[in-house]
Formats: structure tokens, C-alpha cells, sequence
């Protein structure tokens, strides 16, 4: 096990408690317009989630990402289930 996974699992289990016992669960709508979108990056698993590498403090370089630990990337798909034209993506 990696230290990064090995701080994220730390890190998870105390918010937990802080979370649990300071917030109540709330209802939230879908921010974005009707259609089929894929999680390239997102949940809370080093092998599903490569933002999760900026919590291993170990890594002087990732502390300037620091902020994107938890950050989720979406992206949305068209009718053929692809989320780019052509090949190739472009900005």
C-alpha cells in the first residue's frame, strides 16, 4: 500500500467522525444540463481517483495541488457514448 493511500485512508476516517457528528445531510439537484456523463476521475480510491496523489505530504511538488485532493473530473457524452470529436482531444 502506497502512503498516499495510506494517509487517505486516515485522513477519510477522521473526517468521518468530524462530518458525522458537525453536519446534516442535505438534498442536492444535478448541477448540469440533461444528458449522459462519465467520472474520468472521482471517488475515493487511489486507483479511480489520481487527485487523491496530492495528499501524500511526502511529495513536496503536490502541495501546490493540495487544494484538488477531492476534485472530481466529468465530462459529458454524446450519442455514441464518446466525450470528444474525432480521435484526438482538443482544447
Amino acid at each position: 500500500m502506497t502512503s498516499a493511500v495510506k494517509i487517505f485512508k486516515r485522513h477519510r476516517a477522521a473526517s468521518a467522525l468530524v462530518l458525522a457528528a458537525s453536519f446534516r445531510a442535505v438534498t442536492l439537484a444535478f448541477p448540469l444540463e440533461p444528458g449522459v456523463y462519465l467520472v474520468v476521475n472521482g471517488g475515493s480510491d487511489i486507483h479511480t481517483n489520481a487527485h487523491l496523489m496530492t495528499l501524500d505530504a511526502s511529495i513536496p511538488r503536490f502541495g501546490a495541488w493540495r487544494g484538488q485532493s477531492y476534485g472530481v473530473n466529468i465530462v459529458k457524452l454524446d450519442a455514441f457514448g464518446l466525450w470528444t470529436r474525432g480521435v484526438q482531444v482538443r482544447a
